[in-house]
């Protein structure tokens, strides 16, 4: 019988990882890529960082925003679970704030009381992860950011919590277009079911990101170490070609070695946008091999 707790894990992808540490952090839903414009891009986005979706990969990247911006995702994901998450952002004088939250649910889990191989009722698993952010210039090139987050998770009438916060720097090179990014993120308290304790999934990233042709092209590599896994790498590109009008449409792709299996055949993304004036929707695929596809839809609002 699959549990819920194996059924989080199996939606997080960490069957494909061959490292024998992989899943042995708690609160695994925190892995589960944030926005659909990030995600089309094989998730290289910590040095890339330019929009309402850095809360999620680097909050250092929201201070150089220059008007509030709000996202909402719906997540089409394996084993009958959905995946949200929305976001908002506003610059002021002293700095970007944030706020934002993901959800991931599993409903008609089976459950058995007895040894049997017929189910007598189901359960629900709900985890949610609750954040608010800021951020701040440090002169005309650096940034630096910072989230707290509260943690909650729920396997039928058991529960757990736990607190985190990310860190996260940015910085527009001389050599620009260049910008680097870092971020740490998922610090803090392990989080609890009855007796067992894991720890949070904490993660160290540096990104860099570069864009051409006045901006149509962007492109972003990041290189990430989990503490459940050895050095991972993504890399991802995005073109964006003006339509006509006030319309212009994007197509992005990229790979990272997150999401490949022993055989490495998975890892691939590929995500496209259609921006008018100040509202985008955004789509990102994912496939994840013998599990199945996934698919992200989102909306942008740049006010």
């Amino acid at each position: 019988m699959l549990t819920a707790g194996l059924m989080v894990s199996l939606s997080c992808g960490i069957v494909f990882a061959a490292n024998k540490d992989v899943g042995t952090t708690g609160a695994q839903f925190l892995k589960i890529g944030a926005g659909a414009r990030p995600v089309g891009m094989g998730e290289a986005f910590t040095g890339v960082a330019d929009d309402v979706n850095a809360i999620a990969w680097n909050p250092a990247g929201l201070a150089f925003l220059t008007r509030p911006e709000f996202t909402a995702m719906h997540s089409q994901w394996f084993q009958d679970t959905d995946y949200e998450f929305a976001a908002g952002v506003y610059p002021t004088a002293w700095g970007t704030f944030g706020i934002g939250a993901s959800t991931l649910n599993i409903d008609k889990i089976e459950k058995r009381t007895a040894d049997t191989e017929t189910p007598d009722s189901t359960f629900e698993s709900s985890d949610g992860a609750y954040l608010l952010s800021y951020s701040r210039t440090m002169g005309s090139a650096w940034a630096v950011g910072v989230n707290a987050r509260y943690i909650s998770e729920q396997l039928d009438t058991e529960k757990a919590t736990s607190v985190s916060a990310d860190l996260g720097a940015f910085w527009k090179t001389p050599h620009r277009p260049l910008t680097m990014g870092l971020s740490v993120r998922h610090l803090g308290s392990q989080i609890k079911f009855r007796e067992e304790s894991d720890p949070l999934p904490r993660t160290v990233t540096l990104g860099l990101g570069y864009k051409m042709f006045s901006d149509r092209l962007t492109l972003g590599v990041d290189f990430r170490r989990p503490v459940d896994d050895g050095v991972q790498y993504a890399v991802g590109a995005e073109l964006t070609q003006k339509l006509l009008w006030d319309i212009a449409g994007s197509l992005r792709t990229g790979y990272n070695t997150a999401g490949t299996d022993a055989d490495g055949l998975t890892g691939l993304s590929v995500g496209m946008g259609l921006s008018w004036r100040h509202y985008s929707f955004e789509s990102a695929w994912v496939p994840y091999g013998d599990l199945g596809q996934t698919f992200r839809y989102a909306l942008v609002v740049k006010f």
